[in-house]
């Protein structure tokens, strides 16, 4: 894999392990009305969520990886599979 900063700045990772998944972000809230009827909210979002996970990865490859995302925190990064 293949992060590439807005600058060109790239950092690579080994590949995930097999349980990488995507959800969507939404939220469901439930509230009860003041006569004890139940009323049930699910606020919906475009936004999607990428979950890797690395079981070998190295200490030195984190901390590399953790000052990459601080360094460019707000802006687009591209990620290649």
């Amino acid at each position: 894999m293949k992060l590439v900063g807005p600058l060109g700045q790239t950092t690579l990772l080994p590949s995930p392990d097999l349980n990488n998944s995507e959800t969507v972000k939404s939220q469901a809230s439930i509230r009860q009305a003041m006569n004890g009827t139940f009323y049930s909210y699910v606020k919906k979002s475009n936004e999607r969520e990428l979950n890797f996970t690395w079981s070998r990865i190295g200490r030195g490859k984190m901390v590399e990886v953790q000052q990459f995302l601080k360094a460019f925190i707000g802006e687009k990064i591209i990620l290649t599979d």
